[in-house]
C-alpha cells in the first residue's frame, strides 16, 4: 500500500472512530499562535475533536470550557513522522494514528521510542474495520492537559473549517461555516 493510500485509509478509520466518540470534530483545523519574538506561526492539526465535560447537553457554559479537546495526527510511515511537518499537539489529549508496524516502532522499547514527542499521549492503529489504542502513555488521565488555546478559540477554529461534524450517537451532521451569521 502506498503512503497516500495508507494515509487515506487511516483518515477514514479515524473519522468513523471520532463520529462515535466525540461531540464535535473537524479535519485540517487552522490556528495562529504568537511566537516569543512577536511573530505568528500557523498550526494545523490533522484532526481536532471536542467532548463536553458533562454528558451530551451543555446547560452551563463552564461545561464547554472544561470540555476535552483531542488532537489526532495521522502519520502513515517513518518518513512522514520524521518529515518535521505535523505533530501539532495543542489539545488536552494528543494521539498519533498510524499503521501497526510503525506504531510498534514508537512503542516503549521500539526503535523510535526516544523520538516520541513528550506531549503525545498514545498511538492508535487499525484493527478490523476501525482503530484501537496500541498504547496509552496516560491511561488514567494523570498527566494533565497540554491545551495551548482557550476552548472558545478551538471551537471557533473547528467551526470555521467548514468541515466540522456535530456528532450524535447515531449519526454525524456537517456544520457548515457559511450558515454562521456574522454581525
Amino acid at each position: 500500500m502506498s503512503r497516500s493510500q495508507a494515509t487515506l485509509d487511516l483518515s477514514k478509520r479515524l473519522e468513523s472512530y471520532m463520529a462515535r466518540r466525540y461531540h464535535l470534530w473537524a479535519s485540517e483545523v487552522y490556528l495562529s499562535a504568537y511566537t516569543q519574538d512577536g511573530g505568528t506561526i500557523d498550526i494545523r492539526p490533522d484532526y481536532l475533536a471536542f467532548n463536553l465535560s458533562h454528558g451530551n447537553y451543555a446547560s452551563k457554559a463552564a461545561w464547554v470550557e472544561r470540555g476535552t479537546f483531542t488532537v489526532f495526527e495521522v502519520k502513515s510511515c517513518k518518513a512522514d513522522f520524521e518529515s518535521g511537518h505535523g505533530l501539532n499537539f495543542i489539545g488536552d489529549k494528543n494521539y498519533i494514528v498510524t499503521t501497526r508496524e510503525f506504531g510498534e516502532q514508537l512503542r516503549y522499547g521500539g526503535t523510535l521510542y526516544d523520538k516520541m514527542p513528550s506531549d503525545c499521549d498514545g498511538v492508535l492503529v487499525p484493527s478490523g474495520n476501525g482503530l484501537r489504542m496500541l498504547f496509552d502513555r496516560d491511561p488514567h488521565g494523570l498527566r494533565g492537559g497540554y491545551r495551548k488555546f482557550s476552548a472558545c478559540e478551538l471551537l471557533w477554529a473547528i467551526i470555521r473549517t467548514g468541515r466540522a461534524y456535530l456528532s450524535n450517537w447515531r449519526e454525524a451532521t456537517t456544520v457548515r461555516s457559511d450558515k454562521v451569521v456574522e454581525e
